[in-house]
């Protein structure tokens, strides 16, 4: 069965984007394809990219999965690290923003680690790292 899932993701400047997709539930997850097929809003950070769904979608993704494997590797290098509250931020529009992230109660080479790790990943300056104060 194809079912529509509307999306907002977080890393939007508000308004948030608003984008549609669809799925078939029958296929597993591991093996399922997200198809978008309708852009609800967009943000002023999105504007210059939202052509179509699927342009949108596959810059909402990258952003958003970015934002996750950088959070989730700094609780890997600092397990006392909540992924919850961990502070980030997107800065400039279209395709090319830039996470901004705090790594709370990092070393220096906590942060040295995870920018090495982000450029790696992602690219040099698609990420900056910067050391934060831990958050109790």
């Amino acid at each position: 069965m194809i079912t529509t899932t509307r999306w907002t993701p977080d890393t939007c400047v508000p308004p948030y984007c608003v984008i549609d997709y669809q799925w078939n539930t029958t296929v597993a997850a591991t093996s399922r394809v997200h198809t978008p097929s309708n852009i609800e809003q967009v943000c002023s950070a999105h504007t210059s990219i939202a052509t179509s769904p699927s342009a949108l979608y596959a810059v909402l993704v990258s952003e958003n999965t970015r934002k996750n494997l950088v959070c989730a590797q700094m609780v890997s290098v600092l397990a006392t690290v909540d992924p919850l509250t961990i502070p980030w931020s997107y800065s400039g529009t279209g395709a090319s923003r830039v996470l901004n992230v705090t790594f709370p109660g990092a070393t220096a080479a906590n942060v040295t680690s995870l920018q090495n790790y982000c450029n790696s990943t992602f690219g040099s300056g698609t990420v900056v790292v910067t050391a934060g104060v831990a958050i109790p």
